[in-house]
């Protein structure tokens, strides 16, 4: 055949796809940090294809490191679906975040609430929810986005500061009456 008298080929400078690449990834390094030292995790949970939030876990809900934390999860492990994560509250608290969900769902706007989990190890924690609906192009709701916020450490200060301050008052009632 014949002799190869020249190469022709296309160079691609791959420099700003490979930068913003890096980028990303710093960004999500630091985003996992402040989410870390906040204890405050992220997650979106998608209805299915009826609209509705079924109980088994569905492959694009989706837990930050952080959500699986503070409940003591385990983070190579599927983000669980609503009604596994559900089982782990009390019926009251199910109720109010299966609530919260739904409303998201209803309206798009951003709602919250506090409930007590119980993690795997028997540590029973306090958290704060917020949530809201994610939108399509054409304003109509398809996933339910949140954060919790573990404030248990948060809710037993503030318990022992009204502690404090009712025996504050006791000591200057009885202070009262003994100077009387």
């Amino acid at each position: 055949a014949g002799t190869a008298i020249g190469l022709r080929g296309t160079v691609i400078d791959m420099t700003r796809v490979v930068r913003a690449a890096h980028e990303a990834e710093s960004l999500r390094a630091e985003l996992n940090e402040a989410q870390r030292v906040a204890r405050v995790g992220s997650w979106l949970l998608y209805p299915g294809p009826d609209g509705r939030l079924g109980e088994d876990r569905n492959a694009s809900d989706w837990w930050s490191p952080t959500m699986f934390a503070i409940h003591g999860a385990n983070p190579s492990e599927p983000s669980p679906g609503l009604g596994e994560y559900l089982a782990r509250l009390s019926q009251e608290d199910a109720l109010l975040m299966r609530g919260t969900v739904e409303q998201c769902l209803a309206d798009g706007d951003y709602h919250q609430h506090e409930h007590g989990f119980r993690r795997p190890d028997g540590q029973f924690r306090t958290m704060m929810v917020r949530a809201s609906g994610v939108l399509d192009e054409a304003g109509a709701v398809v996933a339910v986005r949140g954060t919790t916020q573990d404030v248990t450490e948060e809710r037993g200060l503030e318990l022992r500061l009204r502690q404090a301050e009712r025996l504050e008052t006791v000591g200057q009632l009885a202070g009262g009456v003994a100077h009387d």
